[in-house]
């Protein structure tokens, strides 16, 4: 079994033992999905707080390939007739080295995924079709690699691999397939949880640009080690593979149908360094982006609590990336310092407390301020009517606190999806600003796929109708 194999199956059965402590080695079986070990037996580890913390637990399969687990914690122990069962979660899984807890630090990461070919729309074959003398030439030349970002002193390229048929010849069929991968490196050697954090930035880039949730499945560790054959110059092991808990909660799987925004190809023309003000920026963004990617992931999600997810995060792009001030700081607080002083002393607590957030903009000015963002990035204008404007407004107040005194202005029926819609096409073209994307570049990202047309609908549409 290869070590991609491996790394997709569902249970993995061997050897294990704590880190240091060889002689202690017990049978147990491997649940890749939330990666929960169960030990045939007790270790007899370390204990913090009533049960046992294991830095890293090393494991060897049935055909002899090493594994590491790291940040494994004991959930529970059982004992019967049978014996005793330990259980453990672990953080991540190293599948083809034994690595000691010292090491697993890290600064180069190598990711591929199922979706990156179709997005990596750069091919490398030239076909020669002469029908008369029935002969097709083929001829492939590796793409150079291509660097999408270097920002923060992160660098991330895309490389063109290929695997290509040794023999033996004379088959009726020859494939010969161009793979491309993403190469990572950071500035300094991060740990598993730190690679994790900027993978995830990753893969919130390209679930933007596919439109459907993303995660890269093959994830290589760049760890230099060799083996020496007796009479052969030293030969570099493979890199081994790293393997996330597959329950993560920000986990992004691929799942039906995509719209993509843009490819490699387009990125390249439009706005080369788009990755980088992603990088730059995504951190500030990640609650937001969160609330974004709900639709991809929920797509069954109540339209209720799609629109407040959505609205949500229009209200937090404008207070993370725009200006949320009425009134400069110091004049803001005069002013409320001459409110307070002209009221009797005991009711000065009393307005502060009312009068904290006074500085605030409105859900309507900031819905108003995030649409000319979007309408510049699009290069037409998408204000909104005084009437859907207000009612988005009664209905994200409505169905926050349930006010009797809203239920009649709020939005209902077909009128609260078309709001949601139109509010996710907002953050869209907002972030899409953000990237770099010109007015004529993000125009015609509009016109594929019939976004323009469904855009201008549901901005026409009534929706308290």
């Amino acid at each position: 079994m290869t070590l991609e194999e491996l790394a997709n199956a569902d249970r993995i059965v061997g050897v294990w033992w704590p880190e240091g402590h060889g002689e202690r080695r017990l049978a147990g079986e491997l649940c890749l999905s939330g990666l929960a070990l169960t030990l045939n037996g007790n270790p007899e580890g370390r204990f913090k707080g009533g049960r046992a913390q294991y830095p890293v637990i090393q494991g060897r399969t049935a055909l002899g390939e090493s594994l590491t687990l790291v940040g494994c914690a004991q959930m529970g122990r059982t004992s019967s007739l049978q014996g005793t069962e330990t259980s453990f979660r672990a953080s991540s899984l190293i599948i083809g080295r034994h690595l000691r807890s010292r090491a697993l630090r890290f600064r180069k990461l190598t990711l591929g995924a199922d979706w990156l070919p179709s997005w990596a729309d750069i091919c490398g074959f030239e076909v020669e079709n002469d029908f008369d003398a029935g002969e097709v030439s083929v001829r492939y030349k590796q793409p150079p690699p291509l660097e999408l970002a270097r920002a923060n002193g992160r660098s991330v390229r895309i490389h063109f691999g290929y695997s290509a048929p040794l023999g033996p010849w004379g088959l009726s069929k020859v494939t010969v397939e161009q793979r491309p991968f993403l190469e990572l490196v950071t500035p300094a050697a991060l740990s598993l949880s730190q690679l994790r954090e900027e993978v995830w930035w990753l893969e919130s880039f390209f679930a933007f640009a596919l439109g459907f949730p993303c995660r890269f499945d093959t994830c290589l560790l760049s760890h230099r080690s060799y083996v020496r054959r007796r009479g052969w110059p030293r030969q570099r092991k493979r890199d081994p593979i790293l393997v996330w808990d597959r329950a993560d909660s920000r986990a992004m799987v691929a799942t039906g149908h995509h719209e993509a925004l843009f490819s490699c190809s387009e990125l390249q023309a439009w706005a080369p360094r788009a990755l980088e003000s992603w990088l730059e920026v995504v951190g500030r963004l990640e609650p937001v982006l969160g609330l974004y990617y709900g639709d991809l992931r929920d797509g069954n999600l109540f339209s209720n609590y799609r629109f407040l997810r959505i609205v949500n995060a229009v209200e937090g792009f404008h207070r993370r990336m725009c200006h949320t001030e009425d009134l400069p700081t110091a004049e803001h607080k005069k002013r409320i310092d001459d409110i307070v002083n002209a009221i009797p002393r005991n009711w000065r607590r009393w307005l502060k407390g009312r009068l904290r957030y006074s500085n605030d903009p409105s859900l309507s000015t900031r819905l108003t301020q995030v649409i000319q963002l979007a309408s510049k990035a699009l290069g037409e204008d998408l204000s909104l009517t005084h009437r859907n404007r207000e009612a988005i407004v009664d209905t994200r107040n409505y169905l926050s606190h349930y006010d009797l005194n809203l239920e009649a202005r709020a939005i209902r029926g077909d009128g609260i999806v078309h709001a949601a819609r139109f509010l996710r096409f907002v953050l869209e073209l907002c972030l899409l600003g953000q990237l770099g994307f010109a007015p004529e570049a993000v125009s015609s990202i509009y016109d594929k796929w019939g976004r323009r047309s469904e855009l201008i609908g549901v901005l026409r549409a009534d929706w308290l109708a």
